[in-house]
């Protein structure tokens, strides 16, 4: 989530136009989401400038797919390292046209 991103659900919240329920709801990922298989850093971007980095070896091509699916609903770039085939296989299809997905075969 980029800091625009929670600037703006706090000005919502406080001009009124979501709920504090609402407002949580958005933010409940922040800043860490635990997938029990990985645990995102949801605010790296922002942090330390360059997206969150999933090292491929050792997930399984579903798993790298949550992963990206959960990154590419937040809005965020994500750089996936030593990808195999069939991991890029399973996201192929994952094309959002505000996210970046990269796999880089080893």
């Amino acid at each position: 989530m980029e800091e625009l991103s929670i600037r703006g659900v706090l000005e919502r919240y406080k001009a009124g136009e979501i709920s504090l329920p609402e407002a949580l709801d958005e933010l409940r990922d922040f800043p860490l989401k635990d997938l029990t298989f990985a645990r995102l850093d949801t605010q790296r971007e922002i942090r330390v400038g360059y997206p969150e980095i999933v090292y491929c070896p050792g997930k399984s091509a579903e798993q790298l797919r949550g992963i990206l699916e959960f990154m590419v609903a937040k809005d965020a770039d994500i750089l996936a390292t030593r990808a195999e085939q069939s991991h890029f296989a399973a996201v192929r299809d994952l094309s959002p046209t505000s996210a970046t997905i990269l796999c880089l075969a080893p």
